[in-house]
């Protein structure tokens, strides 16, 4: 099998694994169906081989060209999908958030809120790549403007979610951590891709 068809299929199946989560989410943002399901082993089980699936496939999507650009975006947003994954275990685990969202096994959980979460983030961060390379202060200025929006639209959805029952904060957390935690979200992925990147070319020259 040649080099273009292997990233190409290694390019479906991680498009594929994102679109289960985003899938699984609205699912679960009204409880109990989600909870309900990852109560089941086999559930939890193929949601674990999704994860590691997907994981897979970027880094053989990855594998498949030089370009140190390439190689940075899939560290960067496999390091960033690591950190939510880890996020949405010990917060609960803590009490910061609780509520019915979280009323079911928390590690599947957690994996299918981390594939839906780097799908949406590495989606973006595919545009600003592709823009930074033609218009680089464009891009800067889209992703902080995307961040603004961000920090303005965390604490509404925040009470609304809160709102509504489906879970709230305890232990101290309140919704700026939420907002914080955001911002490091949606920075981290662009700092790590930018730093390997340039880091990359400059040992090239």
């Amino acid at each position: 099998m040649d080099k273009e068809r292997q990233r190409r299929l290694a390019g479906i199946g991680a498009i594929l694994g994102f679109l289960v989560g985003f899938v699984a989410f609205p699912i679960g943002a009204s409880p109990p169906t989600l909870q309900n399901l990852l109560e089941n082993p086999w559930i939890d089980a193929g949601v674990v081989i999704l994860t590691l699936g997907t994981v897979a496939c970027l880094i053989w999507w990855a594998r498949q060209s030089a370009d140190p650009d390439r190689r940075a975006y899939v560290i960067g947003l496999t390091i960033t999908w690591g950190i939510i994954v880890f996020s949405n275990i010990v917060a609960p685990a803590l009490g910061w958030w609780y509520g019915p969202y979280f009323e079911t096994r928390i590690v599947p959980l957690a994996l299918l809120t981390g594939i839906r979460a780097t799908g949406g983030i590495g989606l973006i961060l595919l545009g600003y790549r592709w823009l930074a390379a033609r218009r680089p202060r464009l891009a800067l200025a889209m992703w902080g403007a995307l961040l603004l929006l961000l920090i303005l639209g965390v604490p509404r959805a925040d009470q609304a979610v809160i709102d509504s029952g489906v879970f709230s904060f305890g232990n101290g957390y309140q919704i700026w951590h939420d907002v914080l935690l955001g911002v490091g979200f949606w920075v981290l992925p662009l700092i790590l891709y930018e730093t390997l990147s340039r880091s990359w070319r400059k040992s090239r020259l």
